[in-house]
């Protein structure tokens, strides 16, 4: 398999830092954007297979990153990342090919979930 990349959309310095070092420690190429519209500006810039999504950004919600980032790559492949327990995916996103399996809940306790993750969601992508 080629080599994966990873965006990582948290508005959490660090957050955003402890994914790239540890995703990049997994062997992982990471890009970070601390909001949407900036992860939005990158998404032609890079070849990220997987986008690690923060359902709370300063400037639009996850599930807006992900719809505008799915029109403009809809190869991308997405996991959500959010700190609220209570949080279902919506049917939009279910339609948009998301999975309750793609929900990740802070604080993540085992970091290997998300990068099993990632290496699974890449693989669907190149299929």
């Amino acid at each position: 398999m080629d080599d994966i990349s990873v965006l990582v959309i948290d508005d959490e310095k660090i957050l955003r830092k402890t994914l790239r070092h540890y995703l990049e420690d997994e062997g992982f190429s990471v890009v970070v954007a601390s909001n949407g519209t900036e992860a939005l500006a990158l998404l032609p810039e890079t070849a990220a297979d997987v986008a690690i999504v923060d359902m709370k950004l300063p400037d639009m919600d996850g599930e807006t990153v992900i719809l505008r980032a799915r029109e403009l790559r809809p190869d991308l492949q997405f996991i959500v990342h959010t700190g609220d327990g209570n949080y279902i995916l919506s049917g939009e996103l279910a339609r948009a090919g998301l999975q309750e399996r793609h929900v990740i809940h802070k604080p993540v306790l085992d970091m290997a979930v998300i990068a099993d993750l990632v290496r699974e969601l890449a693989g669907v992508k190149r299929q």
